[in-house]
């Protein structure tokens, strides 16, 4: 098999990002003939041992397809939906599975290990699974990045574009299932113009802490305090 039909058979089957053992199946060849033809090929590039990339994949597809399963959130996801306008170095992946870092072409792809019975609210858009507006809030309080500040004016954005359902927003923090994140949820949602009132009173009945807002102070409906 020629490169050239190699290359239309993993686009064929949407495997831009793809295995060793992808390619020795489609080649009808041993795993030691395909490792031998992607190293001597200037299509594909190696992201890690047993792992390839069809040369020019874009980064969000690369970072989003490593590991199953898993999707695209915080920062690099905020990227994605246009959310914010920085460039991204550093591509954050979920998963219920446990991964190194990764470096590919220059950037970092780190992976954030998460319970299972948190993993949802992603979908798949051309190629990369992303997280969903809504749980992408979610995931960045849950975790703590970006700071809160740069988390507050994406959620702005997004209200303000419409392209996030605050009810569906609230819905996921409860099946969450973390009463601190429901008080913090409840405070974003609070400063961004929202009355939460699906989660008010769910959350936890002490004060939580978030810092990276910019201001001190405290929430006494939310009980949150800030800095």
């Amino acid at each position: 098999m020629k490169t050239a039909e190699l290359l239309e058979e993993l686009k064929g089957h949407g495997l831009y990002v793809f295995s060793i053992y992808d390619a020795a199946k489609l080649m009808q060849k041993s795993i030691a003939y395909a490792s031998l033809f992607l190293s001597k090929s200037k299509e594909f590039v190696r992201i890690e041992k047993g792992k390839y990339a069809i040369k020019g994949t874009d980064p969000f597809i690369v970072a989003s397809n490593i590991l199953y399963p898993s999707y695209l959130s915080l920062a690099s996801a905020m990227r994605f939906y246009d959310l914010i306008d920085q460039n991204i170095v550093k591509y954050s992946v979920i998963s219920v599975k446990r991964h190194a870092d990764v470096l590919f072409n220059g950037s970092r792809i780190e992976f954030k290990h998460i319970k299972r019975e948190r993993f949802f609210g992603y979908t798949k858009k051309d190629n990369v699974y992303v997280a969903e507006i809504e749980k992408l809030f979610i995931d960045c309080v849950y975790f703590g990045t970006p700071d809160f500040a740069t988390v507050l004016e994406a959620l702005k954005y997004a209200i303000d574009s419409k392209n996030i359902d605050l009810k569906r927003m609230q819905e996921y923090v409860i099946a969450f299932n973390d009463k601190s994140l429901i008080n913090k949820i409840g405070f974003l949602l609070s400063l961004a113009g929202v009355e939460a009132n699906e989660i008010f009173g769910k959350g936890r009945k002490g004060y939580v802490h978030i810092s990276g807002l910019g201001k001190s102070g405290i929430d006494r409906k939310w009980l949150v305090k800030y800095d």
